[in-house]
């Protein structure tokens, strides 16, 4: 299985700008070529996207989706679950020693994303909401600006990455969720929503403590 990358798509569009894209048999498209071609409105369409590409507000006139394509989403949601939960067990890896709490956060979410499913409420610290509710989104919008300093351990700045990542999930999620799966895909966005709430106050703390230094 070869996945396309956001990097391979910016190379061909730099070489010959295109309005349209073939997915190539047995290909998929990662969440940031996804993205990329939903941003630059790129028609295309893979096992996941069987639509022309939008700007990510559009949310009116959705047709239900078709039982294929319901069950191709659940397939994609999981993938990307997967994908994400690695990625936040590698996180809580590097932050044992450094910040404990956010380790345990990082590792009991991931494990549970990695299987491909949501984490339980049990998992999460009692400040944090693991429940799936919908959450404001005020809170998770912005990404904390570290200052560059010795002072900041790196963990915290590839805590910034990670919370680019999640925004950018959050992001194709919401605009590519049917009418059918609503309900767990927004479930999943919420979810997204309190480990970025979470990333983003440990910056914050990490960024206080740097100031009164």
């Amino acid at each position: 299985m070869h996945y396309i990358t956001e990097g391979e798509l910016r190379r061909q569009y730099a070489q010959k700008q295109f309005d349209t894209f073939q997915l190539p048999a047995g290909a998929r498209l990662t969440p940031s070529a996804r993205q990329f071609l939903i941003d630059f409105r790129i028609e295309f369409e893979s096992l996941y996207h069987k639509k022309s590409a939008a700007p990510m507000s559009t949310k009116t006139n959705t047709k239900p989706c078709s039982a294929d394509e319901v069950s191709a989403q659940t397939q994609a949601r999981i993938d990307d679950m997967r994908i994400l939960g690695a990625r936040l067990r590698l996180l809580a890896r590097k932050a044992l020693g450094v910040n404990n709490e956010a380790a345990q956060l990082l590792e009991r979410v991931g494990s549970a994303w990695q299987e491909g499913k949501l984490a339980d409420t049990a998992c999460c610290p009692a400040e944090q909401d693991c429940s799936g509710e919908p959450q404001t989104k005020s809170a998770c919008e912005t990404i904390p600006s570290l200052p560059l300093s010795a002072c900041v351990h790196p963990l915290y700045f590839e805590m910034a990455v990670m919370c680019g990542e999640l925004l950018r999930f959050i992001c194709f999620w919401n605009s590519a969720c049917c009418d059918e799966h609503k309900s767990s895909d927004d479930s999943w966005i919420a979810q997204m929503r309190t480990v970025l709430s979470a990333l983003t106050s440990y910056m914050e703390q990490a960024k206080e403590e740097t100031s009164r230094d």
